[in-house]
């Protein structure tokens, strides 16, 4: 029986997202390309990501209060966001030749293609702590092989089948910032190395404090 890996190349990651969605990728990819020696001369560059970030919290408030044509306007922002992730993804693609540990440095999701090799093994141990003021520690077992764990969150994996790109690490634990106390978040790690990504952990479950 063939045993597949996955060889790892980023996506624009934003089919199904909803605006609010949008821009907490587009802020996560703003602050893993900054300075980031991987990609020195982003396409997009820098400044036209920070420009559509600007737009889009502007856009976001005012449509929360207003009519239809301000909602026009900000869908109208996330379509033009959408582009020019399409955009940033070929070059981070093109940049990083297919290494994944280059290539999950840029905050873009890794898009999968399978071809007959070895698979990275799955993530096990996975546990989740509140440590407080909207934080959350996870910690897991190590993994033979890997470059870096990729770590995604949803607040329902039933619901919600969107699992959002969280972060990076070459550790085996990491801390995450910025949830809302008393939501229940889930939580899935897999680690990825220069020839792909292997399988995620069991989701773990835990209530930010």
């Amino acid at each position: 029986m063939n045993i597949v890996f996955f060889i790892a190349v980023v996506k624009a990651g934003l089919s199904g997202k909803n605006a609010e969605q949008v821009l907490t990728q587009l802020n996560f990819v703003i602050t893993s390309l900054t300075n980031n020696p991987h990609f020195p001369n982003p396409n997009p560059t820098l400044m036209e990501l920070i420009q559509k970030q600007q737009e889009l919290t502007v856009a976001i408030a005012a449509a929360s209060n207003g009519g239809k044509h301000l909602v026009e306007t900000r869908n109208d922002i996330v379509g033009k966001i959408r582009v020019i992730f399409t955009t940033l993804s070929a070059y981070i693609n093109e940049v990083s030749a297919g290494d994944a540990g280059k290539a999950i440095t840029s905050g873009l999701p890794l898009r999968a293609t399978k071809i007959p090799a070895h698979l990275l093994g799955k993530v096990l141990n996975l546990r989740a702590v509140p440590i407080g003021n909207g934080r959350i520690k996870l910690i897991w077992g190590g993994l033979k092989g890997r470059d870096n764990y990729m770590v995604y969150s949803t607040i329902d994996p039933n619901m919600q089948p969107v699992w959002d790109f969280r972060g990076h690490t070459t550790k085996i634990r990491i801390i995450l910032e910025g949830f809302t106390p008393g939501v229940v978040y889930y939580f899935k790690v897999a680690g990825v190395n220069n020839f792909g990504q292997g399988e995620f952990s069991d989701y773990v479950v835990v209530r930010c404090l």
